[in-house]
């Protein structure tokens, strides 16, 4: 997996986590564009590594994907005060 595989599929594992088990591509891509600005640029190319990547998410049951957010350290946080989710990638 490249560093933009990695990027792409630590977003969609996130995804997945906020809407039980089920990772959208746009909200992945979404998420990349606001988080990564760096990778607007890109936005053509990541397009259809999303939907491959998502595909490869949704097919794990939530144990896994859990386990996959350990394993490239992606945590879910809670924003105090509000009901929306922070990601942390380390």
């Amino acid at each position: 997996m490249n560093d933009l595989e990695e990027i792409v599929y630590k977003h969609a594992l996130l995804n997945a986590a906020k809407h039980k088990g089920s990772a959208n591509p746009g909200a992945v891509i979404g998420s990349i564009m606001s988080q990564e600005p760096d990778l607007r640029s890109r936005a053509k190319e990541i397009g259809p590594i999303a939907g491959k990547i998502v595909a490869q998410v949704n097919k794990l049951s939530e144990d896994e994907q859990s386990a996959q957010m350990a394993k490239y350290h992606v945590e879910e946080t809670e924003k105090r005060g509000r009901s929306s989710r922070a990601s942390r990638f380390s």
